[in-house]
């Protein structure tokens, strides 16, 4: 066995007017598990996010808007982009695990 976190964005496609078939009040796996004829998804490349319990994203910032550069510049950019991101999640971690010894006692 083995496993992967995929990123995505998806959208529900029906008319706002109208109630969801699935009864759901948001996005989530029941319209993925249910194949909900209204789902549709892209790819979420050059995204850092926070999930809730349901691996639904609640904060979340990706690579684009202002921090677009030239076409010429953008493989650097990307690059950059995911180093800050690396390093960020990594001090993340060290900053809770030393928070977490301190709650313990």
């Amino acid at each position: 066995m083995f496993y992967n976190h995929i990123l995505i964005e998806a959208y529900c496609m029906r008319d706002v007017e109208c109630e969801c078939p699935l009864k759901n009040d948001r996005i989530c796996l029941d319209c993925f598990d249910k194949q909900c004829r209204y789902l549709s998804f892209t790819e979420a490349p050059n995204e850092i996010t926070v999930t809730d319990k349901e691996g639904v994203s609640v904060y979340n910032i990706g690579f684009g808007g202002d921090m677009e550069t030239t076409e010429e510049q953008r493989e650097n950019a990307l690059k950059l982009w995911e180093k800050i991101c690396r390093t960020k999640i990594d001090e993340a971690y060290a900053e809770y695990i030393k928070e977490k010894k301190i709650f313990r006692h």
